[in-house]
């Protein structure tokens, strides 16, 4: 039995002691036998809860006289579908614990053949691989992590070789096949791939990197805009696209700016050009995007009843109709259009919507719904196309 008082590590923790070079393999022993013993007792306690279920009194027992025959019957149905269960349940933990458990076994085994002379086991392949371009962890990401574990597993990647060769167990597909090549010796390793990290990390940027894909993210991003998206999730995506060019700060900056939202710019108005890094646009824009939340939040809930109404566009479009036809779904121009408001102009400008119509797939000096009508009338919003403000 363990100590009570010792705190008992799961098979995740012990797991992760198994990676820590700062543990000694002794502890780790320990911590697993802890782990043995509190399964065990548990169980043993899921065993005897199971067999007190199983003695449970029978039809016509004195002790407590059951009411009915119909409730006896479920009462002992009752018992054995409890003890099934939690037969179950015991069966499938430890089924669960046993496999873990040989898992565990097996990285201390590694851990503990790797472990001579005073030189520490190697960490665990990074989850998941490097895949190239088509995978989900970028070459960035993926050089970036090989750094960290040979920071945190310092000398047990000390030489090139151990860099490469604990880079190649974290690679898999096309990039993984391109090395193994020469690890087969199919191929003569000329460039020193297998010899140099340096080398083998500018081979697999060269052929598998993140370059492969910069024109797509440069035209990615030069499109990104905020839209109806949270800042942090705009934010999160320019760095993901950023990371993938070879944009100066210059640029980086003024692409950002451009991609905020109109409500946002907005309240940036006042201090836009004293934002000269991205860092301190970050931090202004998310300073005004937890502003705007408190307006929303403090606005009332139904604004106040106004009878100001519009002044009609001149000329005033009028509805065409038969004698028995109604204004249909689509008889946008039945009555008198109303101005929209300077948000809606510029959520439908932010998604390119029709600035007429509200609709997708067109432009206003080809919005199917006005031209029936407005056909040589030249409105407010062909003037801000024929500017350019519409163009996102």
């Amino acid at each position: 039995m363990s100590d009570p008082s010792e705190p008992v590590f799961t098979h995740r923790g012990i797991l992760d002691l198994i990676q820590d070079p700062n543990v000694s393999h002794n502890d780790i022993i320990h911590h697993v036998q802890n782990l043995q013993a509190d399964v065990q007792r548990v169980y043993e306690e899921n065993i005897n809860l199971r067999t007190q279920l199983g003695a449970q009194p029978a039809a016509g027992s004195t002790q407590e006289p059951l009411l009915s025959l119909s409730a006896s019957v479920e009462a002992v149905a009752n018992a054995q579908a409890e003890s099934l269960r939690i037969y179950q349940e015991t069966r499938i933990s430890q089924r669960t614990h046993e496999a873990n458990m040989d898992r565990i076994l097996d990285l201390l085994t590694q851990r503990q053949a790797v472990t001579q002379g005073g030189r520490l086991a190697i960490p665990l392949p990074l989850s998941p691989k490097f895949k190239g371009p088509e995978g989900e962890v970028s070459f960035a990401e993926f050089k970036a992590k090989l750094r960290a574990q040979q920071g945190r597993f310092a000398p047990a990647l000390a030489s090139d070789v151990d860099k490469i060769t604990y880079a190649f167990q974290c690679m898999e597909g096309a990039p993984a096949r391109y090395v193994s090549v020469f690890i087969n010796q199919q191929l003569e390793d000329t460039e020193g791939i297998l010899t140099s990290y340096d080398t083998f990390l500018k081979t697999i940027d060269r052929v598998f990197g993140d370059q492969q894909n910069t024109e797509e993210a440069e035209h990615n991003l030069n499109h990104l805009r905020q839209g109806h998206s949270s800042l942090s999730e705009y934010i999160v995506k320019f760095r993901e696209l950023s990371a993938r060019t070879t944009w100066n700060e210059s640029a980086l900056l003024s692409t950002f700016k451009e991609g905020l939202s109109y409500s946002i710019k907005n309240v940036l108005a006042t201090q836009w050009h004293r934002l000269t890094t991205i860092e301190d646009t970050i931090s202004a824009a998310s300073q005004a995007a937890q502003n705007l939340r408190l307006q929303d939040r403090f606005r009332p809930r139904h604004a106040p009843q106004t009878n100001y109404q519009a002044p009609r566009r001149s000329p005033t479009p009028v509805a065409v109709s038969g004698p028995s036809s109604g204004a249909g779904p689509m008889d946008l121009d039945a009555v008198s259009f109303k101005k929209i408001t300077p948000e809606e102009r510029q959520r439908r400008m932010d998604l390119r919507l029709c600035l007429y119509c509200g609709g997708s797939g067109h432009q206003v000096r080809g919005c199917p719904v006005k031209k029936p009508i407005h056909a040589n009338v030249m409105t407010a919003e062909d003037d801000e196309e024929e500017n350019g403000e519409a163009r996102i």
